[in-house]
């Protein structure tokens, strides 16, 4: 029998299976659907969990919109961040074996910079060992060094002066050439005797390592010297560090009244200005107390 002369039964029966497939063909087709709905769902919440999780934790990519808190661990906002480590993200030695990426152990060196947190305390946030986050830190610090310490420009007297602010101005014409300060870094005690007492400050009660600042009245660093002992007076660090070297004949040099350079400065045809204090006097006149309030009001202004 041809499949013409099949019985109406027969067509029947095939058309039944034919429906019974193609209807479980339907059923499955919704459940994929239903599947792909639940596995978008997914997604999404897993990349709102992602993101809420880059923000809790600290890394260089959690900074980039929120600048609040770029600020706060590294005091500097993105793109200045950002600029500083394409500057130097070449030099940092990368391999496969590498525990953290160049931005993260760049984020990691000026986060201990900024808050001095314990080596402990980062290796912990950043999931390395101790030894690692020490290592790492040592590293970024010397290329920060050598890459950046071409930054620091002492101006040329004549440049200068073209650019003082008015402020400055106002009160010393236009001779500022520097406003100096010398500030502190507690270091831990060290075990050598000599060194203990090199490094002890009184002022800070504690062992201390000293550097001499040197800022620009348009405010840029101009100066920094290298490391003395808590124990070395301001005084003998300007005259000792190299920082004389700068000074030209009628420079002006601002600073606080512990600096007692005006001999040193003189002896270049420098001056020193300060504000005025009562050591030796029973009050200050009229002209010193306007002139310490001048003083006092540019300073106000100056962070080291």
């Amino acid at each position: 029998m041809t499949a013409l002369e099949q019985s109406p039964d027969s067509l029947n029966v095939e058309n039944g299976e034919t429906a019974g497939t193609s209807t479980q063909t339907c059923l499955t087709s919704e459940d994929l659907n239903k599947q792909q709905e639940l596995l978008s769902f997914a997604e999404e919440k897993l990349n709102k969990l992602s993101n809420r999780f880059s923000k809790v934790t600290l890394s260089y990519n959690s900074l980039k919109d929120d600048n609040t808190k770029c600020l706060y661990y590294t005091g500097l906002e993105f793109p200045i961040l950002n600029i500083l480590f394409n500057k130097i993200k070449q030099h940092i030695p990368t391999s496969s074996i590498s525990a953290l990426e160049p931005c993260e152990q760049y984020l990691l060196t000026l986060i201990k910079l900024r808050l001095n947190l314990p080596f402990k305390d980062l290796a912990y946030r950043f999931g390395i060992s101790n030894s690692t986050c020490s290592s790492y830190f040592n590293i970024i610090i010397s290329i920060l060094y050598q890459k950046l310490k071409t930054l620091i420009i002492w101006p040329e007297q004549e440049v200068a002066q073209k650019n003082i602010p008015s402020c400055f101005k106002e009160v010393f014409q236009d001779r500022t050439s520097v406003i100096i300060d010398c500030f502190e870094v507690p270091i831990e005690k060290p075990s050598n005797y000599l060194t203990q007492q090199q490094c002890w400050s009184n002022y800070k009660h504690h062992n201390t390592i000293k550097f001499l600042i040197g800022m620009t009245p348009q405010g840029s660093i101009s100066y920094i010297s290298n490391a003395w002992g808590g124990r070395t007076s301001d005084k003998q660090i300007v005259e000792l560090s190299g920082f004389l070297d700068k000074i030209k004949p009628h420079d002006v040099v601002l600073a606080d009244r512990g600096f007692l350079i005006e001999e040193s400065l003189a002896f270049l045809q420098a001056k020193l200005v300060i504000p005025a204090f009562t050591k030796g006097k029973k009050q200050l006149i009229p002209l010193e107390i306007e002139q310490t309030r001048r003083i006092a009001h540019l300073l106000s202004g100056i962070t080291f």
